[in-house]
């Protein structure tokens, strides 16, 4: 059996004022948290996430994701709400 290939590609923020559009399903929320986090404090760019659990209980980080978003309503949506056409912070299955 071949051994299986390492992580490869970068996942850092790039030199842009462009808005920050993130994906993230389970706990695949850990990497891109950080990320939000540097873009919201060391920045002044938008941030539109969609997060997507099996249901509101299994949303990891939760409690940060809301500070973050009550901190900054007009860089990141809060959960639940839509800014006209963007996406809401989390999209969330089986609520």
């Amino acid at each position: 059996m071949p051994a299986p290939n390492p992580p490869e590609g970068r996942f850092v923020l790039g030199e842009s004022t462009a808005p920050i559009v993130a994906f993230a399903g389970g706990s695949g929320i850990t990497p891109v948290i950080s990320l939000l986090k540097t873009v919201l404090v060391g920045t002044k760019r938008a941030v539109k996430l969609v997060y997507a659990n099996q249901d509101r209980d299994a949303i990891i980080f939760r409690e940060e994701l809301d500070v973050l978003a009550e901190r900054e309503p007009d860089r990141m949506p809060s959960p639940g709400s839509s800014a006209g056409s963007q996406p809401s912070l989390m999209s969330r299955a089986g609520d």
